[in-house]
């Protein structure tokens, strides 16, 4: 066992490696993102389906 600290772990982790080598590391698939950061899509979610090329139908107004 090391005698280093979670936190200096994660310090280390922070300052010296990218998200690439995260998701690959800790292998963590974008179910696991999209789980985690449901919130965040849930925030975005009158945009997102442009940045996704999802087909968007726009809303029918009465007054049209």
């Amino acid at each position: 066992m090391s005698n280093m600290s979670l936190e200096d772990i994660c310090n280390c982790i922070r300052v010296t490696k990218d998200s690439e080598w995260f998701v690959n590391r800790f292998e963590v698939s974008i179910e696991d993102m999209v789980s985690r950061f449901q919130d965040l899509i849930e925030e975005e979610q009158d945009i997102l389906p442009f940045d996704l090329d999802m087909d968007v139908i726009p809303e029918e107004y009465e007054d049209r």
